[in-house]
């Protein structure tokens, strides 16, 4: 081939290459689709603690006068270690009615034993224990407050390390947590 030839050759290659480039592929080319947009999934939310619906009211009748109540720790103690049977076996219960009747014989174990002597504090503090199981708030912080004014003649209660000793339950009992600083004011702290 002559060298006019390849130069017309290559010319009209140059001129064939540089058109096909035109109409709809003219101009930089498009950036490709990147496919679907992935979504992250939701942040996981904590579920709410769903609301305790507590039982705020309580009658209480205690003695007025320390003098002339009964104190006969010896007839009490059966009853409050019976109530703490009672009280140990709600926390194995297989199902919640055995649970609640479990809990309700604890209940009256430890009303008879404040019949015995009623100025018991571990009868008290377990009162309050199997009243706050029940969701009666109420009834288990006027137990409180009874142990609390306690504290004013701790002779009642069997002395100031005993009552030290329940008010050390009373903060680390983890029935009261939902209500821990009420529970704290009621007994004085």
């Amino acid at each position: 081939m002559k060298k006019t030839t390849w130069v017309l050759v290559t010319a009209a290659l140059g001129v064939a290459f540089l058109g096909a480039c035109g109409g709809p592929y003219a101009g930089k080319a498009p950036k490709p689709p990147h496919g679907p947009k992935k979504t992250q999934p939701p942040p996981e939310v904590a579920a709410a603690a769903p609301d305790i619906k507590w039982d705020d009211k309580c009658k209480t009748n205690f003695a007025d006068d320390p003098n002339k109540a009964k104190k006969s720790i010896t007839k009490a103690k059966p009853h409050d270690d019976e109530g703490e049977q009672w009280l140990g076996q709600a926390d194995k219960a297989p199902d919640m009615p055995t649970k609640v009747d479990d809990i309700v014989k604890a209940i009256e174990e430890y009303k008879k034993a404040l019949l015995e002597n009623m100025y018991d504090p571990h009868a008290t503090f377990n009162l309050a224990v199997a009243y706050t199981m029940l969701l009666k708030k109420g009834c288990a912080l006027k137990m409180l407050e009874r142990l609390g004014k306690l504290n004013d003649n701790p002779r009642l209660a069997g002395g100031q390390s005993v009552l030290d000793t329940i008010y050390d339950d009373v903060e680390n009992e983890p029935a009261f947590e939902p209500f821990r600083n009420e529970a704290n004011q009621a007994i004085g702290h």
